[in-house]
């Protein structure tokens, strides 16, 4: 191994890096469990599907993110008027098309030359270890115009 080879740490040493970091980054919890309070058929959805009352429907998504399974997190001294914001069920889509940074400028330790190396996929995870509850009733705003019967 060399001895400017900094991939590697030698005991005690602090490991140096030139890669941009981050300034933010979304997690969107990729499945989730829904509960209906009543029957319906549900426009929200891209297909309309009948519920009985009290169901609970087991949902897995990957191109879109729900709300209570939505995080965001910040770098410290980021200015969050320069994070995106997008709908929850836009928001991939919208991340990919625009191909945002994450906040990286490419500028570390007063590099100039050095590129962002995050793109708008590197800027969300979809997360599959934990699950998000979702409850689906009149008040829902996802349940706007559906009737009651």
């Amino acid at each position: 191994s060399s001895s400017n080879d900094l991939s590697e740490k030698e005991e005690g040493e602090e490991q140096l890096t030139t890669t941009p970091q981050r300034k933010w980054m979304y997690w969107c919890v990729q499945t989730n469990f829904e509960w209906h309070l009543s029957s319906h058929n549900d426009k929200s959805h891209q297909h309309q599907h009948h519920h009985h009352p009290g169901t609970i429907r087991i949902d897995t998504h990957s191109k879109y993110c729900v709300t209570p399974g939505l995080t965001i997190g910040y770098a410290p001294y980021t200015n969050i008027e320069n994070v995106p914001s997008y709908s929850h069920d836009v928001l991939i889509k919208e991340l990919l098309k625009r191909n945002h940074n994450c906040g990286s400028s490419g500028v570390v330790f007063g590099d100039n030359n050095s590129a962002s190396k995050y793109s708008g996929g590197d800027c969300y995870e979809l997360v599959s270890q934990i699950f998000a509850l979702r409850s689906r009733s009149a008040t829902s705003a996802g349940m706007m115009d559906v009737d009651e019967k």
